[in-house]
C-alpha cells in the first residue's frame, strides 16, 4: 500500500497534523497503536445520570464525550494568552472554553498529615481555561474532519527501513502485517517509546538518537486522578477546591467540575511516585477517599465516581527510564541533529519536540507545524489513490 505520508500517533499532533493535510487535499494514512484517539488526552464520562449507589469501580462510559459531564485524565487546561496555536484551534474548531475555578480559599496538608484551612487561595495568572465537553472535544472536534478510511487504530508500527523510493513501514493490525511505502514517516508518539518499539534500518545516527533519550516524556511517571460527586459542594463554604498535600497519596488538587457546575468534580495529580502507587494498588482507591474525607470533609467519601490514570502504567506513554525521573518539560527537541540517510524522510511531531512549549498541548501543535512546514507542496499525490 502507498501513501505520500504515514503519521505515527493519533494524540493532539498526529491529528492536527492529519487535518490539516487533509484540507490540503494531500495523501497520509494515520496509525495509532491504541484504539482510541487521543493519545495522552484522555477524557471519562458518566454513562448515565449518576446514583447515589453508583460503585467507585464503575467504568461504564460514553466514548463520544460530547456531554458536561467529562472529565480529564490527561491534560486539563491551556492558556490563551501564553497559547497562540491552541487558542486559534479551538476558536476554529467552534469549541466552548470557559475559566479555571479558583474563588474561594484553600486548603493545605503538611508532611506530618496536619491539615490548615486558608481563606484564601493562589490563583494562576494567566488564568488557565477548560474546554466545554472536556478536552476530548479538541480530539472528536479534529477527528471528524478527517476520512476515517486513512485513520487505523490498534495498528503497531514495528518497523522502518529507507529505500529508493522513500520508506517501508512494517505493521502489525488484528495479528495481520501490512506493509505501506511512503515519502516520508511523521512520529508523532514520545520519542523514547518509538526508540524502543521501532527497528530503523539504516540505524539512527547515534547523536539523534542519544539527543531523543534525553527527552524526558511529559506525564510518563505522573498520575491523576478524578472523583466526581453530585455537585461541588466545596464552593458552598466558600473553598476554590485547590488542596496541596506534603503527604500524599495525592499532591495538588484542583477544582475540575463542568462549566455549569452540574455536577462536582475534584482532579489531582500524585505525590506517590509510580512504584508506591504500584505497590499500594489494591487499597489506593480506600486510601484517597480517606485523605479526601480529611481534606474536605464526609461528603467527599462518597463519589459517585473515582477513576485512576497511571500514565507510568501505560506502555504506549512511558518506557522504564521515565519512572526514575521526577516530571519535567523537555526542551531542546526543536533542533534535533537528525543529520543522514533519514533528512526529511524522517520527521518528529511529538509534543517533547515543541520547543519551549514541549510537553504542554501549544508544544503538539508547534511540533506538526514545524514538520507540516517540512513537507514538499509540490509532492501532492492524488487522494486516496492507494487506500484498499
Amino acid at each position: 500500500m502507498h501513501t505520500e505520508t504515514i503519521i505515527v500517533g493519533a494524540g493532539l499532533a498526529g491529528l492536527s497534523l492529519a487535518a490539516e493535510l487533509q484540507r490540503q487535499q494531500r495523501d497520509y494514512v494515520l496509525i495509532e497503536a491504541r484504539e482510541r484517539l487521543g493519545g495522552r488526552i484522555f477524557s471519562k464520562t458518566l454513562a448515565a445520570p449518576a446514583k447515589a449507589s453508583a460503585s467507585l469501580d464503575s467504568d461504564s462510559l460514553d466514548p463520544s464525550c460530547f456531554g458536561s459531564h467529562c472529565f480529564d485524565l490527561g491534560p486539563t487546561w491551556f492558556w490563551p494568552q501564553v497559547n497562540p496555536r491552541m487558542k486559534q484551534l479551538v476558536s476554529d474548531l467552534g469549541l466552548g472554553i470557559f475559566p479555571q475555578y479558583q474563588s474561594g480559599g484553600m486548603v493545605i496538608q503538611s508532611d506530618t498529615g496536619f491539615i490548615l484551612r486558608q481563606n484564601q487561595s493562589w490563583t494562576q495568572n494567566p488564568r488557565p481555561m477548560r474546554i466545554n465537553g472536556g478536552m476530548q472535544a479538541l480530539i472528536h472536534a479534529l477527528a471528524a474532519q478527517l476520512d476515517h478510511q486513512r485513520l487505523r487504530l490498534a495498528c503497531h508500527l514495528t518497523q522502518l527501513e529507507l529505500n529508493a523510493d522513500g520508506v517501508t513501514a512494517q505493521c502489525q493490525q488484528d495479528g495481520c502485517e501490512q506493509t505501506w511505502q511512503a515519502q516520508r514517516v511523521v512520529i508523532a508518539v514520545p520519542p523514547r517509546v518509538a526508540l524502543r518499539d521501532i527497528s530503523f534500518t539504516p540505524a539512527l545516527p547515534k547523536a539523534t538518537q542519544q539527543q531523543l533519550q534525553q527527552l524526558p516524556t511529559w506525564m510518563a511517571s505522573r498520575a491523576k486522578m478524578v472523583a466526581v460527586y453530585s455537585h461541588p459542594f466545596w464552593r458552598d463554604r466558600q473553598q476554590s477546591g485547590l488542596a496541596i498535600s506534603q503527604c500524599g497519596p495525592l499532591a495538588e488538587i484542583h477544582d475540575a467540575s463542568p462549566a455549569d457546575g452540574s455536577k462536582g468534580a475534584l482532579f489531582a495529580f500524585f505525590h506517590w511516585p509510580a512504584e508506591q502507587r504500584e505497590a499500594q494498588q489494591q487499597t489506593l482507591k480506600t486510601q484517597l477517599t480517606e485523605q479526601l474525607v480529611k481534606l474536605y470533609g464526609p461528603q467527599a467519601g462518597e463519589p459517585e465516581a473515582l477513576w485512576i490514570q497511571d500514565w507510568a502504567q501505560e506502555p504506549l506513554t512511558a518506557v522504564a527510564s521515565d519512572l526514575n525521573e521526577a516530571p519535567q518539560h523537555p526542551s531542546g527537541g526543536d533542533q534535533l541533529m537528525q543529520g543522514e540517510p533519514w533528512q526529511q524522510r524522517l520527521l518528529w511531531a511529538a509534543s517533547e519536540c515543541g520547543g519551549h512549549n514541549a510537553g504542554y498541548l501549544e508544544g503538539a501543535l508547534e511540533a506538526a507545524a514545524a514538520c507540516l512546514a517540512q513537507i514538499p507542496e509540490e509532492q501532492t499525490l492524488p487522494m486516496a489513490c492507494s487506500l484498499p
